[in-house]
């Protein structure tokens, strides 16, 4: 059987990295794109082949890549926020891409998208708390997450298509997380913790390792996953309140925590998420099996000091 080979956009990034090693480890031959060439040994040693420069000069490093014809193509890299790659840039390199492939296989595309997408799914105990399904409308607090974009490329037959919609990640350096901006708030005042929002909102996460598999499951199944979104999130929710108590008293359990009960400036910290998978669990057969995050902050704590220093 021959090898399948698969790209990375944002592999050197902390879901991207996660993923690229993934796919190598379990026999990818996997090149990863990275703005940063400081960064070109991290994947070295990973087994992961760098590949420099950013979606929105595709022209500098895509003719590098003509001979090689992709079975897998994902997107990790924030087309939202960066300027540098958004989602024109994205499709842009995807097409170019999937023009070397055309006449001798059909590559799949994953698209990563985030909880946001649904907006607010209320607070625990209220009327109309819920969890969301991947049937659920969109209703993002910012233009975020572009999913209708992407759905148009399952009306392509030239290329195969899938979104993952992860929730929160944590875990190992938690470095993009939103768990890791309060670990560096707990860290950093041994007084007060902040959050904007309410207590009972909730902070649905998935641990690095277990969306990564997630990954590798719809690289494995092309066309089960052809067309398909797939909400990606561990079997246990917790509230803000049980994040910053959990989190407060590993950082010596002093701090009095103030919500503001309001939307503040990170929409992240803002929203209650609830991520139902059961499509996930039925149709790849996943299933998280890290500890939740406040069931294992002892070692996601240590893990997230221990890649600061």
């Amino acid at each position: 059987m021959s090898r399948k080979t698969a790209i990375v956009f944002g592999a050197s990034g902390y879901v991207g990295n996660a993923v690229a090693s993934s796919l190598s480890r379990v026999g990818f031959k996997t090149y990863g794109l990275i703005r940063n060439k400081d960064k070109a040994s991290q994947l070295i040693t990973q087994e992961i082949i760098p590949v420099i420069g950013s979606l929105n000069d595709r022209h500098t490093w895509i003719k590098t890549l003509d001979q090689i014809q992709f079975d897998l193509i994902i997107n990790c890299s924030d087309v939202v926020m960066s300027p540098e790659n958004n989602i024109h840039n994205c499709l842009d390199a995807l097409n170019d891409l999937v023009l070397n492939c055309k006449g001798s296989k059909i590559p799949l595309f994953i698209f990563s998208s985030g909880a946001m997408i649904y907006g607010d799914c209320g607070r625990v105990g209220e009327p109309g708390f819920r969890g969301v399904s991947e049937d659920c409308p969109y209703n993002p607090p910012i233009p975020k997450f572009l999913i209708p974009e992407v759905e148009e490329l399952f009306k392509r037959n030239d290329l195969l298509s899938c979104v993952l919609i992860p929730c929160f990640v944590y875990g190992r350096s938690s470095s993009n997380s939103v768990h890791g901006s309060l670990f560096q708030q707990a860290k950093a005042s041994s007084n007060v913790l902040k959050y904007a929002g309410c207590p009972t909102s909730v902070i649905h996460g998935v641990h690095i390792d277990d969306l990564a598999q997630a990954y590798v499951l719809a690289a494995q199944k092309p066309e089960l996953v052809n067309r398909q979104k797939f909400n990606v999130a561990g079997d246990k929710y917790d509230t803000f309140d049980e994040v910053l108590k959990a989190i407060s008293k590993e950082f010596g359990g002093k701090h009095k925590i103030e919500y503001g009960g309001g939307k503040g400036d990170t929409p992240a910290l803002s929203v209650s998420q609830w991520m139902v998978t059961d499509k996930i669990k039925r149709v790849l057969g996943w299933k998280p099996v890290k500890p939740s995050f406040t069931d294992g902050i002892k070692e996601y704590v240590a893990a997230w000091e221990e890649s600061k220093a």
